[in-house]
Parts: C-alpha cells; sequence; structure tokens
C-alpha cells in the first residue's frame, strides 16, 4: 500500500503538518516518482493528455497505490483523477491558506510573492 505525490512539488517541500496529514489518511507509505510527475507539454491535444494519465496511472497502480495526491496541470489532472478512481485508487488535492503581497516595481511590472499554508488534504468526488 502507498500514497503516491502526484504532484510538481516533493515530499521534501512538505510540511510536518502535510506528511502527517498523508499518513494519516491510511494509504500507507509515502510514495514519489523517482522522476518526478511528467511535464504536460502546452502543445498536446487533449487525447495525448488522457493517454499521458493512463500511462501514469497504470505504473503508479503497479507500484501499490491506494491513495494519490494529485496537482498540477489542469486538465491532465483531471484525467489523471479519472483513471486512477477507476482503477481503485483515493485521490486527493491539497488545500491551503494563501498569503499574497503585491507591489508595482519601478518598471511597472507588478511582482507578487505568496507564501502557501497547507490546511488539509480534498478527496476527489
Amino acid at each position: 500500500m502507498a500514497f503516491f505525490n502526484l504532484t510538481n512539488h516533493p515530499f521534501a517541500t512538505w510540511s510536518a503538518a502535510q506528511q502527517q496529514a498523508a499518513v494519516a489518511l491510511g494509504h500507507g507509505a509515502l510514495v514519489e516518482l523517482p522522476q518526478g510527475v511528467p511535464l504536460v507539454d502546452p502543445l498536446l491535444d487533449a487525447s495525448a493528455v488522457v493517454q499521458q494519465a493512463e500511462t501514469l496511472a497504470a505504473q503508479v497502480v503497479a507500484a501499490g497505490a491506494k491513495g494519490a495526491a494529485v496537482m498540477g496541470d489542469f486538465s491532465f489532472s483531471f484525467a489523471l483523477v479519472q483513471a486512477l478512481k477507476a482503477r481503485g485508487v483515493r485521490c486527493y488535492a491539497t488545500t491551503s491558506e494563501r498569503k499574497v503581497q503585491e507591489h508595482i516595481a519601478a518598471n511597472g511590472e507588478t511582482i507578487k510573492s505568496a507564501v502557501f499554508r497547507f490546511v488539509r488534504f480534498r478527496e476527489y468526488l
């Protein structure tokens, strides 16, 4: 049994609270893909995105996924959640509080900085 991190944020960047919450879901050990989550080419059409999601879903199910954090490219995440759920894997999004500061630089560019604080996992239904 395993809980897969299928996001662009490695476990090393997760807070202790987020890691503890992932373990508390009860899906097993926290696991990441050695190569990380694949990048999604913005030029791919929808059918290619679905195929990429199906391939990844099959890979993580074969590796013992019972649960997964899924976040990233919206269309890929949607397809991946569908593919994983069809294989019996429960999928979760992270929720966070975001504090954003914004200011206008001397050259007129808008500069934003954001701090995210993990709140909980929310299951995709």
